[in-house]
């Protein structure tokens, strides 16, 4: 019986922290380790417990990957492509690891030039099973857009039309900051 009791208190505190379905909250980016804080994600030394809060008004995308994980290696440079791409914007890139241990994660993104957004390491695997779980995703890359209202707007792997569904959330959010910076194109020969 008290086993029980555990049970569905674990459960129920879990469930607590979980989106259930695309247009819930998203879940918080808590009790994680910053390895590599581009953009100043926040006020904290790398390597260091911190809780990452998102802002009204922005957009994120939250994307899970591991060193060790070949497609994940595969995705980071478009991933990184499109943070450069929207730097001066409200668009926000977390890179979550779910490395082993912090120092593999550290050393891989430290010396990853593609990786031009901030990462965290998720020690306690709190934040990975709080996306992942409640949406039955089993494996990596994975990512996840949330909007400005801190909604879970899109999940799949990063290559499957996260830059259509971005282009979407940027502009259903009526924000011309959301952009993407351009360059002008050349004109076109006749």
């Amino acid at each position: 019986m008290k086993f029980f009791i555990s049970a569905l208190i674990m459960f129920a505190t879990t469930a607590a922290f979980c989106a259930e379905k695309i247009g819930d909250d998203a879940p918080a980016l808590d009790s994680v380790v910053l390895i590599k804080n581009t953009k100043s994600l926040v006020k904290s030394d790398t390597e260091k417990i911190t809780n990452i809060v998102f802002e009204e008004g922005k957009i994120y995308v939250v994307e899970f990957w591991a060193s060790w994980c070949g497609p994940c290696r595969n995705v980071i440079p478009h991933v990184g492509a499109l943070s450069k791409q929207y730097a001066d914007s409200n668009v926000v890139f977390i890179g979550v690891s779910m490395d082993a241990n912090a120092k593999a994660a550290y050393n891989f993104a430290k010396n990853n030039e593609a990786m031009t957004y901030p990462v965290i390491f998720d020690a306690r695997r709190k934040v990975s099973d709080a996306y992942f779980k409640p949406f039955g995703v089993r494996g990596i890359p994975h990512a996840f857009i949330i909007d400005g209202k801190g909604k879970l707007v899109w999940h799949d792997h990063p290559m499957n039309k996260m830059e259509e569904k971005l282009k979407e959330v940027i502009n259903a959010s009526g924000s011309t900051e959301g952009q993407a910076s351009t360059t002008p194109s050349a004109p076109e020969k006749k």
